[in-house]
């Protein structure tokens, strides 16, 4: 995309979903990093239904600061992407 459009966001994107793998330490669990091809079911964890999940997420997104920051400066700068790729 960078050669045929010499657009710098591509590169951009791509550097950011190389260190969200890092940071997610993504190679621990590589049935979900390289899913599907690895299979299509996920790993369950004893006791983790998704009642409990949806639950301690929501609580997340709403009480911690180093959970909810990352992910509203993302969309802050997917808006931003979309707003730019109008004009």
């Amino acid at each position: 995309m960078y050669r045929k459009q010499n657009a710098a966001w591509g590169l951009f994107i791509a550097f950011d979903v190389l260190v969200h793998f890092l940071l997610d330490a993504m190679w621990l669990e590589p049935a979900t990093l390289f899913w599907p091809f690895l299979g299509f079911p996920f790993i369950k964890y004893p006791g983790m239904d998704l009642d409990l999940w949806l639950n301690m997420r929501f609580y997340d997104l709403t009480a911690s600061p180093h959970f909810y920051v990352p992910e509203v400066m993302g969309l802050i700068i997917l808006v931003f992407f979309i707003y730019q790729d109008r004009c």
